[in-house]
Order: C-alpha cells, then structure tokens, then sequence
C-alpha cells in the first residue's frame, strides 16, 4: 500500500494545533502549536473600540497565522 499522510488543524480559544498523521497507521507522526498574537479579546478591539460587556471575540487574521506558521513548521513539514 502506497504510503499516505493526512494534516489536521484544530482552532482552540488561545492557539492552533496541528498534526501529521500517518494514514496507514493511524499514527500520529509530528504535532505542533501556535499561540494566536491577539488571544481572545474582551475588553477592546485591535482598534481601540471598546467592546461590550460580556463579549469575547476572536481576530480572524490569527487563525490564517497560525495555519500559515504550523504548515511552515519544520515538525510538519516533513514530506
């Protein structure tokens, strides 16, 4: 059988995680985390507005980071 690898991300509340896995085995060969820059926001927006009580967002521009930085991570980029 041809040798095969699967990546996956997971997107938590302060970071991404990403693994390599190995197709055949199941086998999880190499993993890797990246914190988000902005963490989660509650108070005040990278702009300065302030947010409303009780609210808590994410800065989407974090999540396209930490793909980029845990695909170019030399733990995952084995092949």
């Amino acid at each position: 059988m041809k040798p095969g690898y699967l990546i996956g991300l997971d997107y938590g509340t302060l970071s991404a995680r990403g693994v390599l896995i190995n197709a055949i085995t199941g086998k999880v060969e190499v993993s890797h985390t990246h914190a988000y820059r902005q963490g989660v926001m509650d108070d005040v927006l990278p702009s300065g507005e302030t947010l409303p009580r009780f609210w808590a967002l994410q800065n989407a521009p974090d999540y396209i980071e930490a793909a980029e930085a845990i695909l170019a991570a030399r733990a995952i980029n084995v092949l």
